[in-house]
């Protein structure tokens, strides 16, 4: 939870300061799957049936289970840093992405957010009878490196992450829905400024398709590619809404 908490805000503080790059954005992800495998049990998506859980039958919340209610909270606040830069089970498939590979563009984003509103319901229901669904993805086994089924089917996950951007965060993972939800109302986000010449090689460089001048920011996993490409320092800033 710590990990989430202070993660979480110290990506954003190094976005706001101008000092986040795609060198970084890739370094950093490095490390949070590295931490992936020395923690073993990945923090999200795992957890999530057990929150259900606990919301349906009463419990006292856990500080855990608060620590990563406050976590989604800060989404509203600095977008989806931890999604972008700290969740293990991101961080492989964005480092999958980068392997050469014929890509798989889906501009229609908004069948994977289906996809993922109907897993997610699954997943509550499984919860609501003590079926834990996510169990099945095989995420624990990978970064425990148990050599399983489960393990199999996370590794075909990360195939697909090869050729699809981010397969199990933009339509499996429940986690991916419930941060997409303040990420769209997030007060601080990447934002064009005066200084856009509307070259839209942001857009281009998109995996998610988030870019465009209007878009909503709700799937922007803060990849640094769009900056990275833009070709006039200052036309595309994280910072607060006007």
């Amino acid at each position: 939870v710590i990990y989430l908490l202070f993660g979480t805000i110290l990506a954003a503080w190094v976005w706001k300061s101008g000092a986040m790059s795609r060198k970084l954005a890739v370094a950093t992800v490095m490390i949070s799957a590295l931490f992936g495998f020395l923690l073993l049990a990945p923090l999200m998506p795992m957890e999530f049936p057990g929150i259900v859980s606990i919301a349906t039958s009463g419990q006292t919340l856990a500080p855990g289970i608060i620590g990563i209610l406050a976590g989604i909270g800060l989404v509203l606040l600095v977008g989806r840093t931890f999604c972008g830069h700290l969740c293990p089970v991101g961080s492989v498939q964005e480092l999958a992405w980068n392997v050469p590979g014929r890509k798989i563009d889906i501009k229609k984003t908004q069948y994977l957010e289906g996809l993922r509103l109907g897993i997610f319901v699954a997943i509550v229901a499984g919860a609501l009878y003590s079926i834990n669904l996510i169990d099945y993805t095989g995420i624990y086994e990978f970064f425990s490196l148990t050599l399983s089924v489960g393990f199999v089917v996370f590794l075909l996950f990360l195939v697909l992450a090869v050729f699809m951007y981010r397969p199990v965060c933009r339509g499996i993972c429940p986690f991916g829905l419930l941060f997409s939800i303040p990420a769209h109302f997030s007060l601080y986000r990447l934002r064009r400024t005066s200084n856009c010449i509307n070259c839209r090689k942001c857009e281009k460089a998109c995996p998610a398709h988030v870019a465009e001048r209007d878009a909503s920011k709700r799937e922007c996993y803060l990849c640094a590619r769009c900056t990275a490409v833009c070709p006039v320092n200052g036309a595309l800033e994280y910072k607060r809404g006007a």
